[in-house]
């Protein structure tokens, strides 16, 4: 019996601590300096504020990082990994990021790659596999 015929079955969606575990260590693998901010507790530092701040050689950026949604969540169909939305207060920080021209990405592994992609530190070869170029 395949896991498909077991529809019933409910798989442990990854907190968001482990997805940004492994964010980091994605970026680090691509070369970039990875500075961790995350508040896990209300510090009132600063509301908003995105997870990682980022740097390579060329550019800085901020990552936020969400953990899978719930519904429809499978861990060996990357397709079901969507991320759960900002918080409205995430969502202003964003909103100000962009409006001044600084690069603000959001999501978890696959919006990672993604970004990596975007910053031009990553390819995404025609297999699907995702290859890194350490940051110049």
């Amino acid at each position: 019996m395949t896991l498909h015929a077991r529809p019933h079955l409910r798989f442990h969606v990854p907190r968001e601590k482990d997805v940004a575990r492994a964010v980091v260590q994605l970026f680090r693998a691509a070369g970039v300096w990875v500075g961790n901010t995350a508040q896990y507790r209300p510090s009132m530092v600063v509301i908003g504020l995105p997870d990682l701040i980022c740097f390579t050689t060329r550019a800085m950026f901020w990552f936020e990082c969400k953990r899978p949604q719930r519904q429809g969540y499978h861990p060996f169909q990357r397709d079901t990994w969507k991320s759960e939305p900002l918080r409205p207060d995430q969502q202003a920080f964003r909103d100000r990021c962009v409006a001044a021209g600084v690069r603000h990405y959001w999501g978890g592994v696959i919006e990672a790659e993604d970004a990596l992609i975007d910053l031009g530190l990553a390819t995404r070869l025609s297999s699907g596999v995702l290859q890194i170029g350490r940051a110049a």
